[in-house]
């Protein structure tokens, strides 16, 4: 939803694996702030290029024009359209071999993404669609809620699965969303454990970082393992890091790492019931230190938070997924208060 990574590529990638477009493509999650208006992408109303991710040091953000940004590196052909045009412009693009065409679709509200729904529906019903087949698709999580009815999947009553004490949140993020709610949960309760950069640098550091977590959630206490508090200690972090011999283009190689080694050694002396990792690249890191390359979703527990299990990993039992920049501040707060205390806390 904030279009970092090779988007247009990939899409490029699909039509040309396939029939051809035009492709749908609905990159809005409003529960989240995400919107789409007149094919350029905000974040809760601020233009994608004056928001945090403007200063990603992976993946940079230039400009909120989603156009701009898929044909980054493609040929891609695109247009915009407003949810209720859809259909029509569909019919009018042909489907398929209409090339390498792509449709940004604005999305300022539910109500939109579930017009454009409709209208993918409205448009395949037609006689004019040829096959009746639906176009290729694409899109973020706010528009993955629609493909059930899309594709003719029948919804059921979901499972409860909730999140178990001991609770672990390792943040990685240097996101502001992300640091807020490390702030909240430290003034909220959770014991705080900071992991500076000699502590990533050197394995002494690491292995006290494990002793301190062990003690921790032994006693069934909520922690936090984490890089700074607030975006104003970045800098100084990472000058700290830099005379470790970490430089600022390392750091989100080297931190997912070692966050992965103390995990991997924390659990085989304590039980983790549920371990919160903020972002993607702190769960990658986590992911490698298992020796695993995917993980299982099984629940949205809150608005882009997806709980999940680390495929053939028992401990820990769950963990929570989300990107930097997701949730609201008490985030953390939440998932501890509405964790079960069946499990407990337990050493293996």
């Amino acid at each position: 939803s904030t279009l970092r990574g090779n988007v247009g590529p990939e899409l490029a990638a699909l039509l040309e694996a396939g029939d051809g477009g035009p492709l749908v493509f609905a990159p809005a999650f409003p529960a989240l702030g995400r919107t789409t208006r007149e094919g350029r992408q905000y974040v809760d109303g601020v233009p994608l290029e004056k928001t945090a991710f403007a200063a990603d040091r992976l993946n940079p953000i230039t400009t909120s024009l989603v156009g701009d940004i898929l044909r980054k590196d493609t040929s891609l052909h695109v247009s915009t359209a407003r949810p209720e045009a859809l259909s029509a412009m569909l019919r009018d693009a042909g489907s398929p071999g209409a090339g390498e065409a792509v449709i940004v679709v604005d999305g300022e509200t539910g109500e939109d993404l579930a017009e454009t729904a409709r209208q993918i529906l409205s448009f395949v019903a037609a006689p004019a669609s040829r096959t009746g087949d639906l176009p290729p698709l694409a899109g973020c999580a706010g528009f993955a809620a629609y493909l059930p009815a899309l594709l003719g999947i029948a919804e059921g009553e979901a499972d409860r699965i909730e999140p178990t004490s001991p609770l672990l949140a390792m943040n990685g993020s240097l996101n502001p969303v992300s640091l807020a709610q490390i702030r909240a949960a430290v003034s909220g309760g959770f014991r705080d454990l900071p992991l500076g950069p000699a502590d990533i640098a050197s394995p002494e550091g690491r292995r006290m970082a494990t002793d301190g977590l062990a003690a921790l959630l032994s006693e069934g206490c909520p922690a936090v393992l984490r890089n700074v508090l607030s975006p104003d200690e970045v800098d100084d972090y990472c000058r700290a890091a830099e005379s470790k011999g970490i430089s600022r283009d390392e750091m989100h190689l080297v931190m997912p790492r070692a966050y992965g080694e103390i995990i991997r050694d924390l659990v085989s002396r304590v039980t983790v019931g549920t371990l919160a990792v903020f972002g993607g690249d702190t769960l990658v890191g986590i992911l490698d230190a298992f020796g695993k390359k995917s993980v299982i979703p099984l629940a949205e527990a809150f608005p882009g938070v997806v709980l999940a299990r680390i495929p053939g990993v028992v401990n820990p039992r769950y963990i929570l997924t989300k990107a930097g920049g997701f949730g609201g501040e008490d985030l953390l707060l939440k998932i501890r208060d509405g964790i079960g205390t069946q499990s407990g806390p337990g050493r293996r």
